[in-house]
């Protein structure tokens, strides 16, 4: 198991690798500050993964610059093979995702509740 830390002001990162795949915890806002942070993290993931889960439970907020990038990213990630898959959406995540109709381009599992 690979452990490490990323943060920017507006959100924090830890990522853990462990048996091919990259678990992204987000702490924090998923926006146009923070989207890079994030960009990065997954491309240093993805060096050691095979597939990718994006913990979202923490994400307060996310504007339209966090929505492209996850969509960049299921891109990504299908065009090369590689699975995506977002646990833990809260409430404002599945809102975005809800009104702008992209929810079932990802395999989700939101926040019970």
């Amino acid at each position: 198991m690979r452990e490490r830390d990323l943060s920017t002001q507006a959100l924090t990162l830890r990522v853990v690798t462990r048996e091919g795949v990259a678990r992204l915890v987000l702490e924090g806002e998923l926006d146009m500050a923070s989207a890079p942070v994030l960009e990065s993290a997954v491309d240093g993931a993805l060096e050691a993964a095979r597939d990718l889960e994006l913990d979202l439970a923490g994400v307060v907020f996310m504007d339209s610059t966090g929505l492209r990038t996850l969509l960049g990213i299921r891109q990504r990630l299908d065009g090369s093979g590689r699975g995506l898959r977002l646990v833990a959406v809260p409430p404002p995540v599945l809102r975005v995702l809800d009104v702008t109709r992209t929810a079932r381009l990802f395999e989700l599992d939101p926040v019970a509740g």
